[in-house]
């Protein structure tokens, strides 16, 4: 009977940078892709807004983050970021498809919900 081939350590039919690439996306956190917006909105601090993220726990214990500001079909702006209960707009983000969901990571979704997920962060 043949061995079974040995691929740890120079073995390995992976290049060192393929290894290291495999490894680091093992390590980084998860990446969740925000729909976009056309443009953004102008608040009134002078800086500009496209989602207005908000995270919380559900029922069952799992973090989810989603938008709290929405753009309607003709790019007018719902900013649902005032409101006291937040079920509604999270079944609003759930029905646009824009729920981020992380598990029991709470860390993450406060992470996420403060702007983690932007580009230039």
């Amino acid at each position: 009977m043949p061995r079974s081939k040995d691929y740890r350590g120079e073995h390995n039919p992976l290049s060192q940078a393929a290894r290291v690439k495999v490894a680091k996306k093992a390590l980084s956190p998860q990446r969740h892709t925000v729909k976009p917006r056309i443009g953004s909105r102008p608040n009134s601090d002078g800086t500009a807004s496209t989602h207005l993220m908000k995270h919380e726990v559900l029922p069952d214990g799992n973090w989810v983050a989603f938008p709290t500001l929405f753009q309607d079909p003709g790019g007018a702006w719902i900013d649902r970021s005032q409101e006291e209960k937040w079920m509604p707009v999270y079944e609003e983000a759930k029905r646009r498809g824009e729920v981020y969901d992380f598990g029991k990571d709470m860390e993450k979704a406060e992470a996420f919900g403060q702007g983690s997920w932007k580009e230039d962060r």
